[in-house]
This record gives C-alpha cells, structure tokens and sequence, in this order.
C-alpha cells in the first residue's frame, strides 16, 4: 500500500473509532437523563445495563483511539487530555450520579474539534 493510502485508511479509521466515542457518551448522557425521571424498576435495571454497556465500550474505543492518535503529533497530546477529561467526566456522572452535563457538551464539543484537526494532521503526514 503506497504511504498516501495507508495515511487514508489511518485517518478514516481513526474517524471512525473518535465518531463512535462521541456517539457513545451522548447516549450515555441521554440515558442517565432519562434514569432520572424512570419510577419502573425494569425500567431502571435495563437503563443501568444500557449505561455499563455503553461505558464499558467507551474504554475500549478510548484505548482504540489512543493507538491510532501516535500519528497526529500536532494534536495527538491534545486529544488525549480531552478524551481523559471525558472519560473522568463520565465516570464521575455515573458513580456519583451527579455532574454538569452542559459542561459535558461542552468537553464533547472541545474534543470534536480537536478531533477534527487531528484527522486532518494525520492525513496529511509527512
């Protein structure tokens, strides 16, 4: 595979994994609202499955991206700091069911734009 390529299939995988992730916590975020409000025991049992699941899979992209982001060396410390952020955010929600989720969008929209200028350092290595 020549090197413009494989910068391609790099960056759109790399894409893909940050898209998921941000995926992932605004159903995270929605379901905790939604836990909130919930009086049916089921109910409450399948939004705390829901929310574990969710969250156990944000590890598992978070360590994902963290492979993929060693090529973005403008940005990559970056994206990390603000994945952590989140990631810390999250938990703190989770555990301790309290937490600013404007401030969550707020880290959210941070690491989206980080994230989009990481894409962009990736493909356009050296």
């Amino acid at each position: 595979m020549k090197e413009k390529e494989w910068q391609v299939k790099w960056a759109e995988m790399f894409l893909k994994q940050a898209t998921d992730f941000n995926d992932h916590i605004s159903l995270v975020i929605c379901t905790l609202f939604h836990l909130q409000a919930e009086n049916d025991q089921s109910k409450i049992d399948e939004n705390i499955r829901v929310i574990s699941s969710r969250n156990l899979r944000m590890s598992e992209i978070d360590w994902n991206i963290r492979n993929y982001i060693q090529f973005s060396r403008l940005y990559g410390n970056e994206v990390l700091e603000n994945q952590q952020q989140l990631m810390s955010s999250i938990r703190t929600l989770i555990s301790e069911r309290q937490g600013d989720s404007e401030e969550i969008r707020k880290q959210q929209f941070n690491h989206n734009d980080v994230i989009r200028k990481a894409h962009s350092d990736i493909l356009n290595m050296t």
